[in-house]
């Protein structure tokens, strides 16, 4: 598991190096070790954002001759915390992402196609789509963020987010932007002068 060709990470050793008194998964005639491992590729251990022992077992043996130890187990389980994100691409065709200004028409609906790797389901977003709209030069905010008025539609390998754009956006520019529940912020400017 450990040859330099497999590419894995023993999160033991990371626990060692950031907290080396925890670093033990049993005790033994009063020695704490560990036997138990958990091994990640390079993929897993950038998305890493916590690895620990639970202490519920070893932490409580027996206290007296006859007694018996209190954990459920010999072992302390491993735990490791990752934040994952999904394999956002896109924005498909019409639409480029951001910086990108696309040329719309205020008060058509716009597809926003992108794919996240598969079907994810509807609860996707973190924040729903907002609305700013921005200065056409330099894409700075210049007025009070808005709800997007669109629907999410699901498909096999892609998502497509129909968007209602406003007339009165006639003459601006406007950025539409939404966070994933992965923690990712994705947008998409719009230029509604034509």
């Amino acid at each position: 598991m450990y040859g330099p060709s497999l590419g894995l990470t023993n999160l033991w050793d990371v626990l060692l190096t950031q907290a080396p008194e925890a670093a033990y998964s049993y005790v033994y005639l009063g020695q704490a070790q560990t036997l138990d491992q958990m091994f990640v590729n390079a993929p897993m251990r950038a998305s890493l954002d916590q690895f620990r022992i639970a202490h519920i077992n070893s932490d409580f043996p027996a206290d007296y001759a006859g007694d018996v130890a209190r954990g459920t187990s010999d072992h302390d389980p491993n735990v490791a915390a990752f934040t994952l994100q999904f394999p956002f691409s896109g924005f498909f065709s019409p639409v480029k992402a951001a910086q990108a200004l696309n040329a719309a028409k205020a008060g058509q609906t716009i597809p926003l196609k992108f794919s996240l790797g598969a079907n994810r389901g509807l609860d996707i977003f973190a924040q729903a789509p907002t609305v700013t709209p921005v200065a056409c030069s330099d894409l700075a905010p210049n007025g009070a963020t808005v709800a997007a008025i669109g629907k999410l539609h699901p498909a096999a390998d892609q998502y497509i987010y129909t968007w209602q754009t406003d007339k009165a956006w006639t003459g601006g520019c406007a950025k539409l932007s939404f966070l994933l529940v992965d923690g990712t912020p994705h947008a998409a400017y719009f230029d509604f002068r034509k």
